[in-house]
């Protein structure tokens, strides 16, 4: 028993780390650990070339993604809770705590595959010459999309 509620802990705190940060949706494929910092979440897109309309369905999208995100979220963290008690106790039914555990794992299925849609439905926004550019700057991280907002990049801009 006292590995399963090590288990079930370890478990806990690998779901909750993402799930606490204030963006849940960070530019696609940005490699790093750094810490939040509040910026525009379309602002790769921009550095890709995206337009303001682009821009405006970007952040909508984004926005519309972050909010049914937030409610999934809060229902993790409450089913969270609730397998962490069961773990705690002497003698846990098994068949309570499985079921906790398919609809935790349920509802993190359906944040993962909705992340993926966002970012399938933001390229889609996307001219092919604006996709090629994102992929170039994902490739080199946030620095990447770093130099293009500040104008230092030696290639230039190419909008």
């Amino acid at each position: 028993m006292a590995c399963n509620s090590k288990v079930a802990i370890v478990s806990l705190a690998l779901v909750a780390l993402p799930l606490m940060s204030p963006h849940l949706v960070r530019a696609q494929g940005q490699p790093g650990n750094e810490p939040p910092q509040p910026r525009d979440p379309a602002a790769i897109y921009r550095a890709a070339g995206a337009e303001e309309g682009q821009l405006a369905m970007i952040r909508q999208a984004i926005k519309n993604f972050e909010e049914a995100a937030r409610t999934r979220a809060q229902s993790i963290l409450g089913l969270m809770r609730d397998i962490r008690q069961l773990t705690l106790q002497p003698e846990p039914d098994e068949k309570t705590v499985l079921s906790k555990q398919d609809e935790l794992n349920k509802l993190q299925s359906e944040m993962a595959n909705e992340r993926m849609k966002l970012t399938l439905k933001i390229r889609s926004l996307l001219r092919p010459e604006q996709k090629q550019r994102l992929v170039q700057l994902m490739q080199r991280g946030p620095a990447g999309a770093q130099e293009q907002q500040t104008g230092s990049s030696p290639e230039g801009s190419t909008k």
